[in-house]
């Protein structure tokens, strides 16, 4: 029994399509456009959670994985697997939920002094979640600065599977709130530029591609 990927446009469901393409190893994937968490299922087990479905993944494929793959998973590996959702996730989606609470719920308002009640609030919450990302990404600075990927070697492994996703979207264009560390930029742009990366990203734009045009 193989693999079928449940993939989410625009989630974490992204990971499973890098990591996959890094340990070679075979997938089928259906498209879920109106899903609300990705899963995998594995041998005919249904598996959730990003970092439960990467972990199970390593273990069914990781001895066959090209030798630039970290097998088995090391406890650095399992740390950042863990602190991308954790820490650095879980700071992430207050800004992306404050923001857009404070757009609809200003929509909703005529006045002006409740508007700029509103605008207080989201500064407020904005700016501890802000502190927090930024404190998480110091920490991911520093252990950049010694150590190449998140496996602490020279190995891609499934901490930096986890990792890259949120990394890159709180980057976004480098213009947002968030303050990045040259290390951090480095090691984006050196993941980004993995052939596996491009071919990982090409599978996931034709599965999407193929969803829409059966709907």
């Amino acid at each position: 029994m193989g693999v079928t990927v449940h993939h989410l446009q625009a989630s974490r469901s992204d990971r499973l399509f890098l990591l996959l393409e890094e340990m070679g190893a075979p997938y089928e994937v259906k498209a879920v456009p109106l899903g609300k968490a990705p899963a995998a299922v594995i041998d005919g087990e249904t598996v959730i959670e990003s970092g439960a479905i990467v972990s199970a993944l390593v273990r069914k494929f990781g001895a066959n994985a090209p030798s630039s793959f970290e097998y088995p998973e090391s406890p650095t590996s399992a740390f950042w697997s863990t602190f991308s959702e954790g820490t650095l996730m879980l700071n992430l989606q207050p800004t992306v939920v404050t923001a857009r609470v404070s757009a609809g719920l200003k929509a909703t308002l005529t006045d002006e002094s409740e508007k700029r009640g509103v605008d207080k609030l989201k500064k407020a919450l904005f700016g501890v979640a802000v502190q927090n990302v930024n404190n998480a990404l110091t920490y991911v600075e520093q252990w950049l600065s010694s150590h190449e990927n998140f496996t602490g070697t020279d190995k891609i492994g499934a901490g930096d599977i986890m990792m890259y996703f949120p990394l890159a979207i709180a980057y976004g264009n480098g213009k947002g709130p968030y303050k990045y560390g040259p290390k951090t930029v480095a090691w984006m742009k050196k993941i980004a530029a993995r052939p596996t990366f491009a071919k990982a990203m090409k599978r996931r734009d034709d599965e999407e591609k193929a969803q829409k045009a059966n709907l």
